[in-house]
């Protein structure tokens, strides 16, 4: 699904990550760890085609020259990118995001109000990821979507990340050990290089 080959991140000179040739899977749990402020978000970003501050090559799909309206076309399409910070869409109350929801479902819209601020994060975050798991997307790019969830639905998100693996590839950056047990592939971020841990 994606491939790197001489890919150098970085930020104001200073480089972030450097990697001489690595390949994800095309489906599959791959994890992303590091300490704070080592890029590792900056390189979700790269992979939702939202930083082009790089050098060398990315590729996705075997392509290294998405932009415009086919970079459009991916992200409507394919890749989820759900962030810690809230991805509901804005403009919309919570009522609303969750009639987006279940029109996207198909399902029965409700009417009644109350505001996005209303609801705590870890319920944003609930809300959030069931209106990207219910579309089609076979790529899940997920920036410390864990810690804002209690244990209850932390044990939700796993299933459901695991019921939807062996068709869907999922990158996840995560400080907890959420899914360490489960991941097919761990990289460490270490010296500008991502490390295999398995």
């Amino acid at each position: 699904m994606y491939e790197f080959i001489d890919f150098t991140l970085s930020i104001q000179k200073r480089v972030l990550i450097h990697i001489p040739q690595l390949k994800f899977p095309d489906h599959g749990i791959v994890l992303l760890k590091g300490e704070n402020g080592t890029g590792k978000t900056t390189f979700l970003n790269c992979l939702a085609f939202l930083n082009r501050n790089y050098k060398g090559r990315m590729l996705f799909c075997g392509n290294d020259r998405i932009k415009g309206r086919q970079k459009e076309e991916i992200l409507a399409t394919k890749i989820s990118y759900i962030r810690q910070k809230n991805n509901a869409i804005s403009f919309l109350n919570a009522q609303e995001n969750r009639n987006l929801l279940s029109i996207l479902k198909g399902e029965k819209v409700e009417k009644k109000g109350g505001k996005m601020t209303s609801l705590s994060q870890g319920q944003q975050m609930i809300l959030i990821l069931e209106r990207e798991f219910s579309t089609d997307k076979k790529v899940f790019l997920m920036d410390e979507c864990f810690s804002s969830l209690d244990v209850h639905n932390k044990e939700k998100l796993k299933t459901e990340i695991l019921r939807k693996k062996e068709d869907c590839l999922f990158i996840i950056v995560s400080h907890e050990g959420d899914l360490e047990k489960e991941a097919d592939h761990i990289y460490v971020l270490q010296g500008r290089q991502w490390r295999t841990y398995r």
